[in-house]
């Protein structure tokens, strides 16, 4: 599976994803940027995205899935 996960903390959050993603074979990419309309794009060609509480309507929930996410 592939994961985005947005309002990334390198710090902290870095090792632990390393891990889990070598774990399960999978692939990540990130951004520190909270994810707004301008931004979407970024998660095109993932199967999720993670994000901390945020603002995620029914918009920005149909951008995410018209660039092929299925799981938040």
């Amino acid at each position: 599976m592939k994961i985005f996960a947005y309002c990334f903390r390198e710090f902290d959050e870095k090792p632990f994803w390393d891990n889990l993603i070598k774990d399960f074979d999978g692939e990540y990419g990130y951004t520190t940027e909270y994810p707004c309309p301008e931004n979407v794009y970024l998660a095109e060609g993932y199967d999720a995205i993670s994000a901390t509480p945020c603002n995620l309507d029914a918009d920005m929930l149909e951008r995410f899935y018209a660039v092929g996410v299925r799981y938040i």
